[in-house]
């Protein structure tokens, strides 16, 4: 059959995305295998009407212990094979009982081998029970397949199964897995019309599903559903709205929650709680709560991860306190804590922001020194540090290093190569940049061009800066106030007739980015938030404000380091 959920039309499609794995209903998943073993395989009759035959037990015993020994040696397809050329034997139906069609979903389920277990679903002659059924939406949930997931529910109710709450809530799991929360949430609501109450791991999965979607207030109401009912919160509760504030920006009401849960019987704030608290107050530009933050996790007795420490650079960064950020670089090694790729990253942008490129450098030669590989964004945040202080023959320097060690350079690292040139007066190479970057296949960006066109009008090539300006407008790139400005100064000295040219195409490319961004807004999504990478947030801007109008520009959708 066609296990799709496109089959029942009544249900709602909704666009797929990307989602994090949970972990709340792990434990029980374990005593699955073991379910079933005691019951009685009803068979057809003659009539058409149930009976319980008794196979004879050798035949019993032999297929079962052909058909483990098959699974035991990796052969999970041969199992499946064999157990449905069993049920289509004469006999063989007989000796074949739901222990031993559960304990093959059950390897199906662990192995998220989905299209195995559909296959046993879909043997006209092997019975299935809930538990098997449940086992084979949880396979296809593992492998991203929520219309099959769902199909697989709606299935089992077509054939008078009653799905209980670990399938409601297993099927609510896929589709969170999967990006489906208008379904989760359906199905969440649908608990109740099938006579079960939602149970802890149904209401964390549904606030999981809603913080997800960016509806952090129907996760709160949630939580507070969940209190007031015979339901106890978990740290996973808790932890999850906190996430949900986290991603809007609430670092207050992120905050209130985890002094709230402080109180809370029974739960106790672990280091996912503070992790997020600090994030939280990181993206709110609160170094200083983020700090505090870090040294109460270690008075509550927790041990604050390489995570931990990485926010809280992260936070003193950003706000300019590059002393700070290194005394928690410093601390990491001596409280136990290996720093990573992306703490040496860390590091160095705070360097970075606050021109202390000698540091930056000190500090990639050390990630070399510890055989942690600098990978794009060190070198970036690198070359970025030496142009900002006008050292830009150590930033072409670090390109030829990259090159040499196989690291490719992106759209970021060019755009800074050719800031440093700019600021250091080499005008030739910031064009010769910018047609290596074609070259090489990378794509530039508004950025990129802006600084070509801005080095060019300083030094008063009006024709290669007007050349640089249709090379951007026949991109297609949208053009920022920034842009804008600098591209209206470059038409304007291009002289009268090219000038009224350049200046007639540059308002009507703003215009078609005016109409773009309107669409956009229009459109389906979360109202533009950038995505947080590494450290769950960007470090915005690839050059200071304050410095040349054009640098103000911001890159993409200001998640430049993603450290």
């Amino acid at each position: 059959m066609d296990w799709n959920v496109a089959a029942w039309p009544d249900l709602p499609i909704v666009n797929e995305t990307a989602m994090s794995g949970r972990n709340e209903m792990r434990a029980g998943w374990a005593k699955l295998s073991h379910m079933g073993s005691t019951l009685t395989r009803p068979a057809q009759s003659s009539s058409g009407s149930k009976v319980i035959l008794s196979p004879s037990p050798s035949k019993k015993s032999s297929a079962d212990r052909a058909v483990r020994q098959v699974v035991a040696q990796g052969r999970l397809g041969k199992a499946v094979d064999l157990l449905v050329s069993l049920s289509e034997e004469e006999d063989g139906l007989h000796a074949i009982d739901r222990a031993l069609v559960n304990f093959v979903l059950y390897n199906c389920m662990r192995r998220r081998d989905w299209t195995r277990a559909l296959t046993v679903l879909d043997a006209p002659l092997i019975e299935v029970d809930v538990v098997g059924f449940t086992m084979a939406i949880k396979a296809c949930g593992q492998a991203r397949r929520w219309r099959e997931a769902l199909g697989v529910l709606r299935e089992m109710q077509a054939r008078g199964l009653r799905p209980d709450l670990v399938s409601f809530n297993t099927a609510m799991d896929a589709l969170g897995k999967a990006g489906q929360y208008d379904l989760a949430l359906e199905l969440f609501t649908e608990i109740e019309d099938h006579g079960f109450a939602p149970n802890l791991v149904s209401y964390n999965t549904a606030i999981h599903a809603c913080g997800r979607a960016g509806m952090v207030d129907r996760a709160h109401e949630l939580l507070r559903e969940m209190q007031g009912l015979s339901v106890r919160p978990d740290s996973v509760s808790y932890n999850t709205v906190m996430a949900a504030f986290a991603k809007k920006n609430q670092w207050k009401a992120a905050l209130e929650l985890l002094a709230e849960m402080k109180e809370a019987p029974g739960v106790d704030p672990d280091l996912i709680s503070y992790n997020t608290a600090m994030h939280v107050c990181a993206k709110a530009g609160r170094w200083e709560r983020a700090t505090e933050l870090l040294t109460e996790a270690l008075g509550q007795g927790l041990q604050p991860d390489v995570v931990s420490y990485n926010t809280v650079m992260h936070a003193c960064g950003r706000a300019g306190e590059y002393l700070q950020a290194l005394d928690l670089f410093g601390m990491m090694e001596e409280v136990g804590v290996a720093p990573d790729r992306v703490s040496f990253n860390t590091a160095m942008h705070a360097c970075n922001r606050a021109l202390k490129w000698q540091a930056a450098l000190q500090i990639l030669r050390e990630m070399e020194a510890r055989s942690i590989a600098p990978n794009v964004k060190s070198y970036t945040i690198a070359v970025d540090a030496c142009g900002r202080a006008g050292e830009w023959e150590r930033a072409l320097e670090l390109m030829e290093e990259m090159e040499v060690r196989g690291v490719p350079a992106n759209v970021h690292t060019y755009t800074a190569a050719m800031d440093a040139c700019c600021r250091g007066g080499a005008v030739d190479r910031v064009l010769v940049l910018l047609e290596e970057m074609d070259g090489k296949g990378v794509e530039p960006n508004v950025v990129s061009y802006t600084i070509a066109m801005d080095a060019m009008n300083r030094v008063g090539k009006w024709d290669r800066a007007s050349a640089v300006l249709e090379q951007m407008v026949q991109r297609g790139l949208r053009l920022d106030s920034v842009s804008y400005r600098t591209a209206l100064s470059t038409a304007g000295r291009a002289g009268d007739e090219e000038g009224e040219r350049l200046t007639k195409i540059v308002h009507e490319s703003r215009q078609r980015g005016h109409a773009r961004q309107r669409g956009e807004r229009n459109g389906p999504g979360e109202g533009g938030e950038s995505s947080d990478g590494d450290l769950a947030g960007g470090y915005g801007e690839l050059f200071p404000t304050g410095s040349r109008q054009f640098r103000q520009t911001q890159i993409g959708s200001s998640t430049l380091w993603g450290l």
